[in-house]
């Protein structure tokens, strides 16, 4: 008589929420600050702002009938040498502490696989914080039946409080709000300088004039442009996400924990935005959309105030901002700011890596709004 098998591997819906969060609920031990992303209310329904062709490929232990580990697999349509391609998107790898000598993050990478070698996508861009030194391990580790993981560059993400910028702009150029009439125009402008780019997001006009999909509650309103001679030359947004789905976090190192109030007072004579309860969620914009013509930072420095500008005063909201490094970007935001380094990763098996090696050394671009 043969045994049913320990682990099962399915596709996760909505009637699995309750046990998706159960998993994902786990505390990480890994940094000083531990921090987490909370998708309530709807699980699934946060998945569109990572791509189209949402996947939640789940390994359950048949014994228990608890979700052991997890890999989200979103495909998205992005420039890759100046076209655009589909692009995979890894996001939520997780196995339960307990699991993790299992065979279950194999299961899911065996999965993907199969989907790889359909064509569905040139590669698997996947965003990993540097902290989390398990996950970049295990994705690093080149077992068997894993991809090869290509070092994109290291993403660092800047929190900070709504600061004015100094800038010294050409006075013919005007800043503005998106209206709705600027659609056409705008995405001829985010094709043209966003290929200019790797792995720039491709819009379309049904992304932005949808509350749903890839810029989900995302209005026009929240888009800054700037215009000269009638023509768009550089855009950024201030994006909304926390009606479903924020950063939250969840725990901090013992040393923190006890120096946190110290610390908070100290934060507080900086300007620096101050270390919430642990498990507590914080009020923050994302920096979304950034598409700056020749990465002007007198452009970019007056975009961004006119953004902040617009902020409810009364809120204690924080701007979120991501850049690779070496951005020149990074050289005019306010001075006191948190950071947290992330490892942009792209995975492929060999049928692809010709393909992949020939994508070239355009500075790369990731939609911190849809990670």
């Amino acid at each position: 008589m043969t045994s049913s098998p320990r682990f099962r591997i399915f596709q996760a819906n909505a009637t699995d929420e309750e046990r998706l969060r159960q998993l994902y609920s786990e505390k990480s031990r890994d940094g000083a600050i531990q921090i987490n992303l909370d998708r309530t209310p709807n699980f699934v329904d946060a998945l569109q702002v990572e791509g189209f062709e949402n996947g939640i490929f789940s390994v359950e232990d048949t014994q228990t009938g608890v979700i052991v580990g997890t890999g989200i697999r979103n495909i998205r349509k992005c420039f890759i040498n100046g076209k655009f391609e589909n692009v995979g998107y890894l996001s939520g790898l997780r196995v339960a502490s307990t699991y993790r000598k299992s065979r279950a993050m194999a299961m899911i990478f065996i999965k993907l696989r199969q989907l790889y070698l359909k064509g569905e996508c040139k590669g698997y861009l996947c965003s990993v914080f540097n902290s989390n030194k398990a996950a970049l391990e295990i994705l690093t580790s080149g077992k068997a039946g894993m991809p090869t993981f290509k070092r994109v560059g290291q993403l660092n993400t800047f929190i900070f409080k709504p600061k004015q910028i100094h800038s010294n702009i050409n006075k013919n150029i005007l800043i503005r709000r998106l209206e709705t009439n600027d659609i056409d125009k705008f995405l001829k402008f985010l094709h043209s300088e966003g290929s200019k780019r790797q792995f720039f997001p491709y819009y379309t006009h049904n992304d932005l004039t949808n509350s749903s999909g890839l810029l989900k509650d995302l209005h026009n309103s929240d888009i800054i442009i700037a215009i000269e001679e009638n023509e768009i030359i550089s855009c950024l947004a201030l994006w909304n996400q926390n009606t479903f789905r924020r950063w939250k976090v969840e725990g901090y190192s013992a040393g923190v924990k006890i120096l946190r109030p110290f610390l908070n007072g100290i934060f507080s004579l900086l300007t620096l935005p101050r270390l919430p309860k642990e498990h507590s969620k914080f009020n923050y914009r994302l920096l979304s959309l950034v598409c700056i013509r020749d990465n002007d930072r007198n452009i970019f420095a007056e975009l961004f105030n006119y953004a902040i500008h617009g902020l409810d005063k009364k809120e204690a909201v924080l701007i979120s901002a991501s850049f690779f490094e070496n951005d020149s970007l990074i050289q005019v935001l306010p001075k006191f700011k948190f950071s947290f380094k992330s490892t942009i990763l792209l995975g492929f098996w060999k049928e692809t890596k010709s393909e992949i090696d020939q994508i070239d050394q355009r500075f790369p671009y990731i939609e911190a709004g849809s990670l």
